[in-house]
């Protein structure tokens, strides 16, 4: 770690170098006369414009990296130039002349930035663990946040601003803090939203705009001093990724996939179709029991706070896997999101149809689950309401007060299907899919970029009617039609799977017991309502696991294996 101190701030950091290896670029870095200091983790693409402009107005470089563009473009526009930046990053940037200290994360919130800020102290870091570390320094030991737990054990992941500790603090996407050294006192401010749609009415002149900008985009993220590849499942977005990140390349694409022997969940054979079309140096790693059982145990330090979304364990094997050939690694993250890819839009369509019929009640009683489910969903009298009871267990809601708040706060004024689109874009993305990628690739010191969620593309596909996404029966209309001729038509036309996993199952059978032993120790904390832990317990008992239940269920299983890890080992 290279570290810089003076009187009122300590600056640390550890680079992954990316652009410009060189020591001219290493971090922390000063401006020329040493009066501004920067720490900053990301990547800013289209950094060599930015800098060909600087240097049109009389800016000297010493090198040729994106953290230098920063500083400069501060000096020329204040901290208002992130307004200018295209790209994924959390930065701190120290002003000695004007005794203050700016926080900056990305738009989309890509990557993470945590904060400590009490009695006029400011610790701030990537990693949760590394505000600890300052903190236990000082014999402090935060409480856990109870909302925040509840809101884990709602959701299955922690949203911002909350951490799980009481007075930590994730700075929200899009914004900036402003923290004065003189008062010690901080602000936030954002500098960003997704504009107000002006809806585009053409499909053709949608196919061609966004084939173009999302061929643009991939060629700016490509761009890198180490070797770069994909993430390639065989699904439409990761394939679009490869093809668009394989043109014009000079040498050979590695590209990496997880499979599994049980083939509920396997998409080997279709990461394999695309390697082969493309001609890339395809990689694959099967994900066995093993590797979950061995990950139980370590994957949570990486983590650093309760996390529920069981893909981490083979996200975190194929980073792995991907470090050995590459720095640098593009996913296919953001398309469903965008485009109405999930089935749970489908399904919100198809409920709609039978909120008019007079015997949807009896649906209740027909002795089905889903169906009971359709009803409740169908009587629903507002948009938060069709997404609670969409997530709930039994007819049951298994969402704390904090989580419904949540909910209908990001559900007002608007249809349940987008009130849907909208909940997933703006906490699942973020705080569940993004921090599942950014943990297990950083763990492993991979850099994972994510061409569809550039600001660019996310304003574009936001201006795209609902009606061109997805309808009863089809979802990613639209991007399937820009894609059509770039990818093989297998991966257009396949079934949509996900990047999930048999962990549940394997928890449900092979590792019950384990699972059973382990809510019992989780009794014993009194964090957590005992009658709710033995709910599972008994499901477990019972071998039930659909899917709502066994989500559910690693929840707490989760929560027990972050507090032996974090909790017991303090």
């Amino acid at each position: 770690m290279s570290v810089y101190i003076d009187n009122d701030v300590s600056l640390g950091f550890t680079r992954l170098a990316i652009n410009d290896l060189t020591e001219d670029a290493d971090q922390p870095m000063t401006s020329e006369e040493g009066d501004i200091v920067l720490v900053f983790n990301g990547e800013i693409y289209n950094f060599k414009e930015l800098r060909n402009e600087l240097i049109d107005k009389g800016h000297i470089f010493k090198s040729e990296s994106d953290s230098e563009v920063i500083i400069h473009a501060y000096e020329e526009e204040g901290i208002d130039c992130v307004k200018r930046f295209n790209g994924m990053w959390a930065f701190a940037l120290y002003d000695k002349n004007n005794r203050m200290l700016y926080l900056s994360r990305d738009r989309i919130g890509i990557k993470p930035l945590y904060y400590y800020h009490k009695d006029g102290v400011l610790i701030f870091a990537s990693e949760l663990k590394s505000i600890l570390s300052v903190l236990d320094s000082y014999d402090m030991k935060p409480e856990i946040n109870k909302i925040a737990l509840n809101l884990y054990l709602s959701l299955g992941f922690i949203p911002e601003p909350y951490s799980i500790y009481a007075s930590i603090w994730k700075l929200k996407k899009a914004n900036n803090m402003f923290f004065s050294l003189a008062t010690g006192k901080g602000i936030q401010q954002k500098y960003w939203k997704l504009p107000e749609p002006v809806y585009l009415k053409n499909e053709e002149e949608i196919v061609f705009k966004g084939r173009a900008l999302l061929r643009e985009i991939v060629a700016d993220m490509k761009v890198a001093d180490v070797e770069v590849g994909t993430f390639l499942s065989g699904g439409i977005d990761s394939t679009t990724v490869t093809a668009l990140t394989n043109e014009n390349k000079d040498k050979e694409l590695h590209t990496f996939s997880i499979g599994f022997e049980d083939k509920d969940y396997d998409e080997s054979k279709y990461s394999e179709l695309a390697a082969k079309q493309f001609g890339t140096n395809h990689h694959n790693y099967r994900f066995k029991q093993k590797d979950f059982e061995k990950l139980m145990n370590e994957i949570y330090y990486y983590y650093d706070e309760p996390f529920a979304d069981y893909s981490m364990f083979p996200t975190y094997m194929v980073s792995k896997l991907a470090r050995k050939y590459v720095t640098v690694a593009l996913s296919g993250d953001g398309g469903d999101e965008l485009f109405g890819g999930y089935d749970s839009y489908r399904k919100f369509k198809q409920i709609n149809m039978i909120k008019s019929l007079p015997f949807k009640s009896i649906l209740k009683h027909l002795g089905s689950e889903k169906l009971a489910r359709a009803a409740t969903m169908a009587s629903s009298k507002d948009s938060a309401d069709w997404i609670i009871n969409y997530i709930s267990i039994g007819g049951k809601s298994q969402l704390s007060p904090e989580a419904e708040k949540l909910i209908r706060e990001n559900s007002q004024g608007i249809s349940p299907l987008a009130a849907l689109m909208k909940y997933d874009f703006d906490y699942v993305l973020t705080d569940d899919y993004l921090v599942k990628v950014d943990r297990a690739s950083m763990a492993n010191s991979l850099e994972v970029r994510v061409p569809l969620l550039d600001h660019r593309f996310v304003e574009f596909a936001n201006n795209i009617p609902i009606k061109f996404k997805t309808d009863m029966f089809n979802g990613k209309k639209i991007f399937k039609k820009m894609v059509k001729g770039i990818i093989p038509e297998a991966c257009i036309e396949r079934k949509k799977m996900g990047f999930g996993s048999p962990i549940v199952k394997w928890m449900f059978t092979t590792y019950k017991d384990m699972c059973i032993e382990k809510l019992e120790m989780l009794k014993n904390r009194n964090l957590i309502d005992e009658k709710k832990i033995n709910e599972y317990i008994d499901y477990l008992k019972k071998g039930k696991y659909n899917g709502l239940i066994g989500i559910t269920t690693f929840r707490y299983v989760g929560f027990e294996l972050w507090c032996e890890g974090w909790m017991d080992d303090a």
